[in-house]
Order: C-alpha cells, then structure tokens, then sequence
C-alpha cells in the first residue's frame, strides 16, 4: 500500500460523543444500502478524537475514486464537513492512523480530491496535509488553507517500460523530463509510483487528463 487518503463524511460533526458510534453505523448501512459489501472507509475519527475501525487494514477501501486508488490507499474519515473545522482531538486521532499507515509502509499522505474531482476532505484538511500534518494541541493555529491548482495535485507516475515521468491530475497531463522539477514536486508531497502503462492510463482516465502528454 502506497498510503493513507483523507476524506470527510460531509455533515456536521455530533456534539454528544455518545452518538458518534451510532453514526458510523448509519454511514455503513447507508453504504450497503448503495451497494457496498461494508463501510467504505478503513478508519473513522470522530469530533472527539476516537478512532473507529471500518475496514480495518487487511480489508481494501472502497472511498476513494475507484479501484486504481483503493487497492493502493487505505481511507480515514473526519466524521464532520463543510462549515466545520477539525478538533485538536480530531486531528489527533486522524495522525495517529496517519502514523499506523506510515509504520505498515504507506508513507503518502492524500486527501480525497488528489485522487478524483470532488470538495471532499475540505481546504482545511488539505492545508493540513500540505504542512506536513503538524501535531495538535488545543492552541494549534488552523493551518492556511490552500486549494489546489491543476498542477499542484495528482500523481506522479514513472513508467516501468520506458522510464517516463508523468504528471497526471484533474484534467491535465505533463511529461515530466526534468528531473529536478520531478524532486521538486515530490519533495512537496506529490505521489509518486512505478507503475505499468495499463496503470497510467487508468489513472489518466479517472483524472480525464488530456493525451498530449503521451505522444513521444
């Protein structure tokens, strides 16, 4: 596994922490009643910081995108959304599955809009992510939100049968021929995977990233 991605559940987190078990329970039934053999998520974190086991790290995600994404991150939930900020508690809890990932080899850290259109985790959680997901303490500023360009996000994709670097995102694509613009952009967080040109093409389709790129 490459890494964690972060989503968020999109609605308001819940004041009372006695309700946060039963609301990870009315996530999963809502997602089998979409389809799915169980919750979609590996992990939830709740507004208070706990840590809820979805499917766990044995099972593969079903969150994020498709299954190109799934079979290579595991998925984190913040149990809150839009109009709302992670607790110091949350973030807590959302590092400490963060480092579980790290310490199993998953070093790369993305948010849910890195893999495919769509607001989820939120700037916030994306400003987080960029910073280097800093420790919380109750005194934590918010970290600067930072939306992200067409360029900034996606992955970076090395192409086993020929050694091309490819930077592929939301509906742009780029061969990548300097090497230092290529640890430049890793360096900043960008994914990075050796991978099969099958895989590229995947990938450059759930993006909907133009050819141009490909043709030598």
């Amino acid at each position: 596994m490459q890494g964690m991605c972060l989503h968020w559940e999109a609605a308001a987190p819940r004041a009372d922490h006695s309700q946060c078990a039963g609301q990870v329970e009315s996530i999963r039934r809502y997602h089998l009643g979409q389809g799915y053999t169980d919750i979609a998520y590996s992990f939830l974190v709740c507004q208070h910081g706990q840590v809820f086991v979805g499917r766990g790290w044995d099972r593969q995600s079903g969150a994020t995108c498709n299954s190109y994404w799934n079979s290579r991150y595991w998925s984190v939930c913040w149990m809150g959304g839009p109009g709302y900020i992670p607790s110091a508690a949350a973030l807590t809890g959302l590092r400490s599955v963060v480092d579980q990932a790290r310490a199993r080899g998953g070093t790369h850290v993305i948010g849910h809009r890195n893999a495919c259109s769509t607001q989820c985790p939120g700037d916030y959680l994306l400003g987080w992510i960029a910073n280097g997901l800093p420790a919380a303490s109750a005194t934590t500023p918010a970290p600067t939100p930072q939306t992200p360009t067409k360029k900034a996000i996606g992955m970076l994709l090395r192409d086993k049968t020929n050694g091309r670097i490819y930077l592929i995102s939301a509906g742009y694509s780029e061969w990548v021929k300097s090497q230092f613009r290529v640890d430049v952009l890793r360096f900043i967080g960008v994914p990075y995977a050796d991978v099969s040109q099958t895989d590229i093409e995947n990938v450059r389709v759930a993006y909907n990233a133009p050819t141009d790129a490909f043709v030598a």
